[in-house]
């Protein structure tokens, strides 16, 4: 917690809910920071901790800007029935693994690959 701490007053995105311990030791609430900044260590860094940022966006060009301005994520996630949006967004992103409307999919299905690229992992686990 300390280190999660540690990182939360370095940040520059306003904290919109803190989170934290609730009154069970093997569960904890996530840190949720609002408008994100990109040169925050948890944007640019794994950090394997349960911080969830959230950078807000106008449409799914800056969306994808946003994204392919940094190194390729371990995993992307898109919402939309709109499927030339879904075409868009994976065909111009990449990303560890992608999930199209889900959130768990890719992790929860053993017989899928999950594993990063490039800078966000080591390979892929099949």
């Amino acid at each position: 917690m300390s280190r999660i701490n540690s990182l939360l007053e370095k940040t520059k995105a306003p904290i919109l809910f803190k989170g934290g311990e609730v009154d069970r030791d093997d569960l904890f609430m996530p840190p949720i920071l609002l408008d994100a900044h990109r040169s925050d260590i948890f944007m640019e860094d794994e950090i394997f901790g349960p911080i969830l940022p959230i950078i807000t966006v106008k449409d799914l060009d800056e969306a994808i800007s946003v994204i392919r301005s940094g190194e390729k994520p371990l995993a992307a996630y898109y919402f939309t029935k709109n499927s030339a949006k879904i075409d868009k967004f994976l065909n111009e992103t990449s990303s560890g693994g992608v999930t199209i409307n889900d959130v768990l999919m890719h992790i929860t299905v053993d017989t899928l690959p999950f594993g990063g690229i490039g800078h966000s992992g080591m390979g892929r686990l099949v």
